[in-house]
């Protein structure tokens, strides 16, 4: 068995996901997975399994449409780390705190981190290795093409808005400069 709360990780959704498709195309469609062309849209943390499906499964996927995605690769550490040795609190802005630059931090880290824990019981720990760059690897669509990519980010001014629930505006300023 898997650990308490971690029913699953991203690859089996990747690999249910094809398994889905390929149902729907064979059974419903009566045609090949390569015969259509599949567009993938994705919100959030579905933005990551669309590009492991597309890297997973080369050739099938003709364009994605990724939406407020989150960063796979991230666990947050473009903001200053107070506990590591280098660390310069004079490098804060003076209405930034060490203690609330570590609450900030520890308030992302529960909701966004891949370590984090949720409801729906998805294993993401393993997403900063499998997908380590936001631009590599290079996907391949059909006929040998890249897919058709497009990416629409968080409403800065909305996202900054929703996270003041969380913390400061100020720690919300990199996250808007990475989407």
């Amino acid at each position: 068995g898997r650990e308490p709360g971690r029913g699953h990780n991203v690859i089996d959704v990747v690999h249910d996901l094809h398994q889905l498709i390929t149902e729907i195309v064979d059974g419903k469609l009566h045609t090949p997975l390569d015969g259509v062309q599949l567009v993938l849209v994705a919100n959030s943390i579905g933005c990551a399994i669309a590009r492991l499906y597309a890297q997973s499964y080369p050739g099938t996927v003709t364009a994605l449409l990724l939406l407020d995605s989150m960063m796979a690769n991230s666990n947050f550490d473009w903001w200053p780390d107070p506990d590591a040795a280098d660390f310069d609190p004079a490098e804060l802005p003076t209405d930034v705190t060490i203690e609330a630059l570590q609450e900030q931090r520890t308030k992302f880290a529960k909701i966004f981190a891949p370590s984090s824990m949720n409801k729906e019981g998805l294993d993401r720990r393993d997403l900063p290795g499998l997908l380590p760059h936001s631009d590599r690897p290079l996907l391949q669509a059909p006929g040998g093409r890249t897919p058709l990519l497009t990416v629409i980010e968080h409403d800065p001014e909305r996202f900054a808005s929703e996270s003041l629930q969380v913390g400061s505006k100020r720690f919300v300023e990199p996250w808007n400069r990475l989407n």
